[in-house]
């Protein structure tokens, strides 16, 4: 394992200058292995007069082979790497995929979080799935990665889906199963569009209980992307979020989103420029409402990935 790693991080040096995005080195018994990741720094100013600095970073390592019958067999590690963190492994998990699909077994996320309709915006900078004040859009992601089998369908003309099922976690709990499907269809020349919905419910009863449904449309027409969804939480609160964006040039993306859940609305404005490949610098506005009160913050970030 140390002369993979000696021989991977060699790897990465020669090809710094260019900011690989990933790299390949032979690991064990011909498996191929994968390392890469990123590092994110973010600044953020606040309407009330205070600010915050913060950064994320992780490591992505994995092996992976195919065996002489076509199976292809790994393992996937996230491993976190900012001084911030209280854990050592973001995810960890190992997959069989075929033309059957692709089976995971592990610490990783729920299967509804696939099928999540995203604002065609920055989400690393404006937070969309963030809860906080300013984290608005219409999603019900769900970052739980405790051990679970997952099941991912390939394409059939479009369509595809996916179930996960995790143990109960207290004799009086049933398990939490998640799930979504999606299809997507070229409506017309440079036209796509991709339906999703998804399923999340975390086997509890009761005030324990966290479940939600989402359904969502994503439409692409050339450099432009428009995004409508809708999540009912607990069967109680739904949250209705419209999301644009545009490619103005391989280096220049802009993006913009507006959410509301009863009286509490959500907006976001945000543009990306591509340094270098690889390199990134992001800034956004966000503002939220709610009941007649307003605030807002200003997001600088800049990050690397290799």
């Amino acid at each position: 394992m140390k002369k993979i790693i000696l021989a991977t991080t060699a790897l990465v040096s020669v090809a710094g200058s260019a900011l690989a995005q990933e790299s390949m080195v032979m690991g064990p018994m011909g498996a191929e292995a994968h390392l890469g990741g990123f590092y994110e720094y973010r600044y953020t100013d606040y309407s009330d007069g205070l600010s915050s600095s913060s950064a994320d970073a992780e490591i992505f390592l994995s092996f992976s082979t195919v065996s002489d019958s076509g199976l292809e067999i790994g393992v996937d590690y996230q491993l976190e790497a900012n001084t911030g963190s209280t854990t050592n492994v973001d995810e960890a998990s190992l997959y069989v995929a075929g033309e059957f699909g692709r089976v995971v077994f592990g610490e990783n996320d729920h299967a509804s979080d696939s099928f999540q309709t995203w604002a065609p915006t920055h989400a690393g900078s404006i937070g969309q799935d963030d809860a906080t004040n300013f984290g608005g859009w219409a999603g019900n992601a769900q970052y739980s990665d405790t051990a679970k089998i997952a099941y991912f369908s390939p394409s059939f003309s479009g369509f595809a889906f996916g179930i996960s099922w995790q143990e109960a976690m207290a004799d009086d709990d049933d398990a939490a199963v998640t799930g979504g499907l999606s299809y997507s269809v070229n409506v017309a020349d440079g036209m796509d569009v991709t339906l999703n919905a998804a399923s999340f419910n975390n086997g509890k009863d009761g005030s324990d209980e966290d479940s939600s449904t989402s359904y969502g449309a994503d439409l692409g027409l050339g450099d432009f992307a428009v995004t409508l969804a809708t999540v009912d939480y607990n069967a109680a609160a739904s949250r209705t979020g419209l999301g644009m964006g545009y490619t103005i040039s391989d280096d220049l993306s802009v993006g913009a989103y507006f959410a509301e859940q009863g009286d509490k609305e959500w907006n976001s404005f945000s543009a990306q420029y591509v340094i270098a490949s690889g390199l990134t610098a992001t800034l956004a506005r966000n503002g939220v409402e709610n009941n007649g009160t307003d605030s807002d913050e200003l997001v600088f970030e800049i990050g690397i990935s290799f």
